[in-house]
């Protein structure tokens, strides 16, 4: 039976120039398992008024404004390449601003809010998508725009989906999770399956959390997000653990932490940068004095890669 599946590539751009050829094999290999589907993607982005990363404090490289506008032509011909290849129906780049976000007064839980926002405006998207076309999405697949996933077997995503029922939300890690605090192996976030109905309902937690009367929000507003699910009925699943992901970070920290890039394939080039992961999360959980923070900080000054002290 045919489906529409809607690409939700929703988060800061940070590495998708340099992975983008990645994506777009991943997302053919989902067309040539499924022939009959229909694929619409969305680039769902923030602009550069978006800049945090909550990391020791320090924030990301990121795109400034001036760079997504001279990236727009090229974000546009890579859809539009996905498209002229029937590999998908429709493509569309969505940069979201968050200078509307309402209640700028929740600073311990600024990222959470930026994210809950980027979700609220990939649905209202999604929308859009349905009204123009007169029908429905099936299934949404969330993804980060810088995550690299490699699908050995492109089938066990849709196992899955086959099998949840309309208010399950599949994920891989800890992006939905009781806790902050995950495992190297867990903490992961970024690719998220939904059938349409958990979506809206996910999306629309944005309303009830963070906009919404609650006046005392912690960090860990995970855990708010699953209670709020949970009271409307929205179950959870997790991923086959085959589905190997890894954040593209700057290739330029390979040699920073002497890690090969092992590029020969879409697998192989995950578990490089999952090696690389480690080395970047296990350098900022150790306790380092400031001199050596200090010193890598300008190595990375030194390759070009930009970040800011807050």
């Amino acid at each position: 039976m045919s489906k529409k599946i809607l690409i939700l590539l929703a988060g800061q751009l940070r590495e998708f120039c340099r992975i983008n050829d990645v994506m777009a094999e991943n997302i053919t290999k989902i067309k040539e398992h499924r022939p009959e589907t229909r694929i619409s993607v969305v680039l769902n982005i923030w602009d550069s008024s978006c800049s945090y990363f909550p990391t020791r404090g320090i924030k990301s490289w990121i795109l400034e404004k001036e760079q997504i506008s001279g990236s727009a032509i090229e974000l546009h011909t890579w859809l539009q390449r996905l498209k002229l290849r029937g590999v998908i129906t429709d493509g569309r780049l969505n940069v979201v601003s968050t200078d509307s976000v309402p209640r700028p007064d929740i600073k311990s839980v600024e990222h959470f809010r930026d994210v809950a926002w980027l979700n609220l405006q990939g649905c209202k998207k999604m929308m859009e998508i349905e009204e123009h076309d007169g029908e429905k999405f099936d299934l949404i697949i969330k993804i980060r725009p810088d995550l690299i996933w490699s699908l050995d077997s492109v089938y066990q995503i849709f196992s899955i989906s086959d099998l949840i029922s309309s208010n399950t939300i599949a994920s891989i890690g800890g992006s939905i999770g009781d806790s902050n605090q995950y495992r190297m192996s867990e903490y992961y976030d970024g690719f998220e399956m939904f059938h349409r109905q958990s979506f809206i309902t996910y999306s629309a937690a944005f309303f009830s959390i963070v906009a919404g009367p609650i006046k005392l929000l912690t960090p860990s507003l995970h855990i708010w997000l699953k209670k709020y699910l949970t009271l409307n009925n929205v179950t959870f699943s997790t991923l086959p653990a085959g589905l190997h992901i890894a954040i593209a970070r700057p290739k330029e920290l390979f040699d920073v932490f002497s890690v090969e890039l092992d590029n020969s394939s879409a697998a192989a080039l995950v578990k490089s940068y999952q090696k690389l992961d480690e080395k970047w999360m296990e350098f900022f959980r150790q306790e380092k004095s400031e001199a050596e923070i200090n010193t890598i900080l300008e190595t990375l000054d030194q390759l070009g890669v930009k970040y800011e002290k807050p």
